[in-house]
């Protein structure tokens, strides 16, 4: 995977949040809504396959904005754990997207 397509994925977990919301409000244009739409819904199927230490792992990191070493302190494993892990969900998720 080309390196700017894992930072546009990850980028784009840091704001799924804000990427909802922008859903709900109804501003974006219809292309924009389509391909949001498509991103959320394969962001939500594959978070929902993932096993729970993945979960963990997007939550912390994403959702509550925690560093590195807190994220893998709570899941008991290692910092280049956690990046593997994270590696693997965004590897997946591009998949689903078919930007790989």
């Amino acid at each position: 995977m080309r390196k700017a397509t894992f930072l546009y994925l990850e980028s784009e977990l840091f704001h799924y949040d804000q990427t909802k919301q922008l859903l709900e409000d109804g501003l974006l244009t219809e292309r924009q809504q389509k391909w949001i739409e498509e991103e959320v819904r394969a962001f939500d199927r594959l978070y929902n396959s993932v096993h729970k230490d993945i979960k963990l792992l997007i939550e912390l990191r994403y959702f509550e904005k925690k560093p590195w070493q807190s994220v893998a302190d709570a899941l008991n494993i290692s910092k280049i754990s956690c990046y593997k892990l994270r590696s693997i969900f965004i590897q997946k998720l591009a998949d689903k997207l078919g930007l790989i």
